[in-house]
């Protein structure tokens, strides 16, 4: 999958606990503070103009190709890896 060529690209192994195929599902954990995720940018905007989500551009992603935007909630705490892994992908 593309998560999957991203990750390995940055030399990360992911700790995955649970997959998810439903977006509003998985914005609904990301709300929650169990994790972030590769989300379509459109399918955030709702959330990020409420300001119950953060998105951030991947960097050095072609804006053509695909337009997808890592999600995150703006309060909560992310460990050091998974902060190391946000700062890889983000162009912020």
């Amino acid at each position: 999958t593309y998560a999957d060529h991203l990750f390995a690209s940055a030399g990360v192994t992911p700790n995955v606990a649970l997959e998810l195929d439903n977006a509003e599902a998985i914005k609904r954990m990301v709300e929650a503070g169990l994790g972030v995720s590769l989300l379509p940018e459109v399918s955030v905007r709702a959330e990020v103009a409420l300001g119950n989500l953060v998105a951030r551009p991947l960097a050095d992603e072609p804006r053509e190709h695909r337009r997808i935007a890592l999600a995150r909630r703006r309060d909560k705490f992310l460990s050091a890896s998974l902060n190391a892994f946000v700062s890889l992908l983000s162009r912020e």
